[in-house]
């Protein structure tokens, strides 16, 4: 019975140097303390214990991100909770499951794992797994685009924190939800818990957390449009990240001085009793400097490589905004020199009203033109922000059509273009973006008459297949090569059409950026001389 009790202490304390390794960094080590501490449980128990190492072996590897051994380690945890005595370790298994399970992106499996780590938790009131588990339900809820069951969860979690007196979870909850707000563009509220975290003693919180912090109140600032204020707290932020860096650095310094002292005293140590094997000793250490100093040249070279492609990357965008200012502002100077002269020559007298009425019809396209032109530059600047969301609503198919063709009616007309559209497997709701989808098939059919014979007609299908909504454009105009289908989506100047219409390529660019936004796809057939098929496909 001593020898078992003996063996029971000594598993007590490889489990605390274990826990102590993991928080240190020291993964490798706290992993190699854990199967020791096994090795005795397995023999000597409990049962329950065995529960507590494996869950604490599956946050190991958790935080090292080897999610497959996270996940062994959880069932095989799971696979000895029938034979043990109920304890709150069943409660930390399950949350170091919904944990891994959240980091896999199966967040339904990681609900139903916080529900169990739940019910054990009440039924021994266990305040920590409480408080874990109300944070991973609402990073679910948030990840599932549920933002109210999110911050609900977050809320209660604050509350509980604040009756307990519990001022590290109070931070943690104010974190959370403060991020919750800036994702649903409710930055008033994010702001409230910014500074319920900022007033409270967040001194136990991880740098990465006050950081994050303070950059949400910057950005918060930035959605209000508090442009001065986010500016001022942008330095606050970018103080303490220097600060913090400066911190970790020193910490770092001095870590590898204590360990590089260390070495050395055990390396003359070693050398001291083991003369011969001195070179040998010698021979690890050039090659292990020889190693990192390759590292560091390979790191070097690697993150060069990065820099000269985010500066290409940022050259290729400035020369395009600045050609897109220039050919936008061509192509809206041309219709309002029209309007001028029409106001000069009605002026002078000089129009009869027939003439009036043709220069009216000419200049009503024009303006449609320019319309969807200013509608593409506006929508494009709005689709590079991060912020960028789309809103879902129920589409009346047919209503969308006809406001379409009311748009674009002058248009039609002047070319003489009938637009036939196939109402017989027309779906009569779908839901989408309205202004979106709207914007993409105003393009695609204004691109069609564009490119379009007078006289002749486009045809718009719409129907549901296997699923999805398919939206097709389909003209009998001038056709495209390979060569022009291949570059038809990236932002180039377009050809001139049939009556030398000009355009600036952005509408079509435009249109492939809002379908990949809405989760679908799009395919160009298209022969010259014959004609061009379009084919929208979006999730029903």
């Amino acid at each position: 019975m001593l020898a078992i009790a003996n063996e029971k202490k000594d598993a007590d304390s490889l489990h605390k140097m274990a826990l102590q390794l993991s928080r240190t960094g020291d993964k490798d080590s706290a992993l190699f303390y854990l199967e020791q501490e096994k090795a005795i449980r397995e023999k000597v128990g409990p049962t329950h214990r065995l529960i507590k190492i494996y869950a604490d072996e599956a946050e190991v590897y958790r935080s090292i991100v080897d999610l497959e051994k996270a996940m062994s380690a959880i069932k095989k945890g799971e696979a000895l909770i029938p034979k043990a005595k109920p304890t709150p370790y069943n409660a930390d298994l399950y949350n170091r499951k919904a944990a891994i399970l959240f980091e896999l992106k199966q967040v339904d499996s990681c609900l139903v794992a916080v529900k169990k780590s739940q019910d054990i938790s009440r039924s021994f009131n266990d305040s920590l797994n409480f408080f874990n588990n109300l944070t991973i339900e609402g990073a679910c809820y948030r990840e599932l685009g549920k933002y109210h069951k999110a911050d609900l969860s977050l809320r209660t979690m604050l509350a509980k924190a604040q009756n307990r007196g519990d001022i590290d979870h109070c931070c943690l909850a104010a974190y959370n939800l403060a991020n919750s707000y800036l994702t649903q563009n409710k930055p008033d509220s994010a702001l409230i818990y910014v500074n319920h975290f900022l007033n409270a003693d967040y001194s136990n919180q991880s740098d990465v957390v006050i950081n994050d912090v303070y950059r949400y109140r910057v950005n918060a600032y930035e959605q209000l449009g508090e442009y001065k204020l986010a500016l001022q707290f942008m330095d606050s932020a970018y103080e303490l990240r220097l600060k913090t860096n400066d911190i970790l650095i020193n910490e770092r310094i001095d870590e590898t001085r204590i360990k590089h002292q260390l070495a050395v005293n055990s390396l003359e140590k070693e050398m001291l009793v083991k003369e011969k094997e001195s070179a040998k000793l010698q021979l690890i250490i050039a090659i292990l400097i020889g190693l990192l100093l390759s590292l560091g040249i390979v790191s070097f070279w690697y993150r060069r490589k990065k820099l000269l492609a985010i500066n290409a990357e940022l050259k290729t965008a400035v020369e395009f905004k600045n050609k897109l200012i220039a050919i936008v502002a061509h192509d809206i100077k041309n219709p309002m020199n029209g309007v001028v002269s029409l106001f000069r020559l009605y002026n002078d007298k000089m129009l009869e009203k027939e003439q009036l009425d043709a220069f009216f019809s000419k200049l009503e396209s024009a303006a449609i033109d320019v319309n969807l032109l200013l509608d593409n530059l506006l929508n494009w600047v709005k689709s590079q922000d991060s912020n960028f969301n789309v809103h879902t609503v129920q589409i009346h198919t047919k209503e969308l059509v006809q406001d379409i063709e009311t748009t674009l009616a002058s248009n039609l007309s002047n070319k003489h273009i009938t637009l036939v559209t196939n109402f017989e497997n027309m779906p009569e709701k779908f839901n989408s973006d309205l202004g979106m989808i709207s914007l993409v098939l105003r393009n695609l059919i204004s691109n069609s008459i564009k490119f379009s014979e007078e006289n002749s007609q486009i045809e718009l299908d719409i129907k549901r297949v296997n699923g999805s909504v398919d939206f097709v454009v389909k003209d009998y105009g001038i056709g495209m090569n390979e060569t022009m289908v291949s570059n038809l989506f990236n932002g180039t100047r377009s050809a001139k059409g049939t009556n030398k219409e000009a355009g600036t390529g952005i509408g079509l660019k435009l249109v492939h950026e809002m379908v990949q936004k809405l989760n679908g796809t799009i395919h160009v057939k298209s022969k010259l001389g014959i004609g061009t098929e379009i084919r929208v496909s979006l999730p029903a």
